[in-house]
């Protein structure tokens, strides 16, 4: 028998797209491997045999003919899912974990003596509800030289870069609420996208601009994600040369003035521009889509 477990969100299917990709993992395994789906919502799950109580960002499934476990989780921060798969130390079990490299501090674990696996994943956009390829051939007919001559980035990441580029006018009007279809129709019009990241290492919005065609420019990535992002192929790299590993979280005049410096270095470059635009749009297809992420997983899993 197969048991999938899965504490569900109390808004349900209207929360983010996470939350209702491990929802379409659940339906998926009920109707590809028979599965016993085992909820709750808005009450999270307690699964006894593993005295685990499961958060709505994850999902378990135990094979228990073959006793396997496979897991996902796309929380920031490392649970106890972790010390679940640590505790059988089983090497048919497989982990899988979006933001294990960035901040799960497993460098501060020894690990050598464990033989499940533990595996890294794509990552996934904000809403579960936007046709994001309305936007992405929306982009395609705006005129290159239509394109706003500037840097798209609504957002607030405590930091201060942003407010240094919107009071140099490289970037757009600073930051208020837009639903996320405004949003989204601004993106489009402009030549660049920025990434400013989080402790995470990427962000849903990241992921949103990859989705519509918006080249990134962001610093060279400190977390890896599988497959893995590749600098000025998927994204606009600024080099981390001469900068404190993962300085960009704290930021500075001088982060300022390398994203200012790579942006007038691209700007007018349209066939790099839509280089990374078309690799970045085909990551998010084959990795992220609503029609492929399942895949994506189930070949982490190993189960087709």
């Amino acid at each position: 028998m197969v048991e999938v477990y899965l504490s569900l969100h109390p808004n349900g299917l209207h929360a983010w797209s996470n939350h209702d990709f491990l929802v379409q993992l659940s339906l998926e395994l009920k109707k590809t491997h028979n599965a016993n789906l085992i909820t709750k919502k808005g009450e999270l799950v307690y699964i006894e045999k593993f005295d685990y109580v499961l958060p709505d960002c994850e999902i378990l499934i135990h094979d228990t003919d073959k006793d396997i476990l496979l897991g996902y989780s796309f929380s920031e921060t490392r649970t106890g899912m972790y010390h679940v798969f640590e505790k059988r130390n089983n090497p048919n079990d497989i982990l899988i974990g979006v933001h294990q490299d960035a901040n799960w501090g497993l460098h501060t674990l020894k690990r050598d003596h464990l033989v499940f696996k533990l595996k890294k994943c794509a990552f996934q956009p904000y809403s579960p509800w936007i046709n994001y390829g309305f936007y992405y051939r929306k982009r395609q007919f705006i005129p290159k030289q239509d394109f706003i001559d500037g840097i798209f980035f609504r957002c607030t990441t405590g930091r201060g870069d942003e407010d240094a580029l919107h009071n140099l006018d490289i970037v757009n009007e600073k930051f208020r609420p837009l639903p996320q279809e405004v949003y989204l129709d601004r993106a489009i019009t402009y030549k660049v996208g920025l990434s400013i990241p989080n402790n995470a290492g990427i962000c849903h919005r990241d992921i949103d601009c990859m989705a519509i065609g918006l080249p990134l420019m962001r610093f060279e990535m400190y977390g890896e994600y599988y497959p893995k992002l590749i600098p000025n192929y998927h994204y606009i790299s600024i080099s981390n040369e001469g900068f404190l590993p993962n300085g960009v979280i704290n930021g500075g005049p001088e982060y300022v003035d390398a994203y200012v410096n790579r942006f007038m270095e691209v700007k007018d470059d349209f066939k790099f521009l839509n280089f990374i635009s078309e690799n970045a749009h085909n990551y998010f297809e084959e990795n992220c889509s609503q029609h492929n992420r399942v895949n994506h997983i189930y070949k982490l899993w190993e189960i087709i």
